[in-house]
């Protein structure tokens, strides 16, 4: 299973449990890796958004998660820069 994939089906449970406001402002840009059978990154475009996903999301996420896996994997949340170039925002 490709992590596309998985963040795909993450977002697309979630998407289904939150409001569009919440969606859009704090899951459409999420962007997710599978680093290893035990371990899931979720990353956003700052630490700000990251805070807030992982304080207010979490939950849904990890059930999510769990649900498209069929097992759950340890979840970080990171932030990484984004060129200016780059941000289409």
């Amino acid at each position: 299973m490709n992590t596309t994939f998985i963040m795909d089906k993450v977002k697309e449970i979630i998407k289904c449990q939150v409001n569009n406001t919440a969606y859009w402002i704090w899951i459409d840009k999420l962007q997710g890796e599978l680093i290893s059978a035990n371990l899931f990154v979720i990353s956003s475009k700052n630490d700000f958004i990251t805070k807030i996903v992982s304080q207010q999301f979490d939950s849904q996420i990890k059930s999510a998660l769990s649900e498209v896996l069929g097992y759950l994997p340890e979840v970080e949340y990171l932030s990484h820069l984004v060129d200016c170039e780059d941000n289409d925002d």
